[in-house]
């Protein structure tokens, strides 16, 4: 997606901080017109100001189109999925299971429907048909946090989706609403906002994109998740089982750049290189809340 074409869908005004609801903020990465911005009380880092409602629409309206093209880095996806299945297969074995930003259903399909119940929510409408045709899973369109759900789940997932909500509180305050007692959120293949690779290349890191807002850590999507009854089962930082790691490059690779960085030539890095720490893995089971707590959670918030 060309940054100029989507310029005109910028939101005017700084949001509060969506960890602790803080207004100041230090600027931390900088790319044309985009702004990452660091909370100065809890150190949370987001893109801020960030698109509207309808420039999310346009941002996504072709969204699985354009992933597609770049079979390479499909190939790898597709490894990257049974990957994240096993390591959730250690928590939750059956029931229903919802994939919440489920593009076509390609994760979803990775787990046994004799064992699951899949259902799948998208924003994009091209994802709807190609899910049935493909995998015969079926996957609502439209907008999670107002739907409606009459059953509720044993695990639900966000698969490299939290970081690309406006407002991710209100979604994790919905599942809290459709998950059972004792149930499981899991979100994985999440950009880590306090990696050691986000420091050193700030604008220059490959996860600083334009379809990212969020850029969290397991301690400030804890934060959030106990106030809505969540509490964190284990985390996990992915990187040597993965179809994108190099060590021997990469570290040579990113030595090499902290040396150009220090020496006042950023200029000449292209892009980061995938790093230990950079993506999160982590899973919570919902203990139950009490609604007065959830009240105070929204209001502490903001939200």
């Amino acid at each position: 997606m060309n940054l100029d074409a989507m310029h005109k869908y910028m939101d005017l005004g700084i949001r509060p901080c969506v960890v602790c609801g803080e207004k100041q903020f230090e600027v931390f990465a900088k790319k044309e017109y985009l702004t990452a911005r660091k909370c100065k009380e809890c150190g949370m880092i987001s893109v801020n100001p960030y698109y509207t409602d309808a420039g999310l629409e346009v941002l996504y309206s072709k969204y699985l189109t354009n992933r597609l093209l770049d079979k390479d880095l499909e190939e790898k996806r597709s490894v990257m999925y049974n990957i994240d299945r096993d390591w959730i297969l250690n928590f939750v074995k059956q029931g229903y299971i919802l994939d919440i930003g489920s593009s076509a259903g390609y994760f979803l399909s990775r787990f046994n429907s004799n064992n699951f119940t899949r259902h799948g929510v998208e924003f994009s409408s091209e994802c709807k048909s190609k899910a049935k045709e493909l995998f015969d899973i079926p996957v609502r369109v439209g907008n999670f946090v107002e739907m409606d759900f009459n059953v509720e789940y044993d695990l639900i997932m966000l698969r490299g989706v939290i970081e690309h909500f406006n407002d991710p509180v209100s979604v994790i305050r919905k599942v809290s609403k459709i998950i059972t007692k004792g149930g499981y959120l899991y979100i994985t293949a999440t950009p880590n906002g306090q990696s050691f690779a986000f420091d050193v290349y700030r604008e220059k890191w490959s996860l600083f994109s334009v379809d990212h807002v969020h850029f969290f850590s397991v301690k400030h999507l804890d934060g959030i998740m106990k106030k809505y009854g969540f509490s964190l089962v284990s985390h996990h930082y992915q990187y040597e089982e993965t179809p994108y790691a190099n060590p021997e490059s990469d570290f040579k690779k990113i030595k090499k750049d902290i040396n150009l960085i220090e020496s006042g030539n950023s200029n000449s890095i292209d892009s980061s290189v995938p790093f230990i720490g950079s993506m999160l893995t982590a899973v919570w089971k919902f203990n139950g809340v009490d609604r007065k707590i959830d009240l105070k959670a929204i209001n502490s918030t903001g939200k």
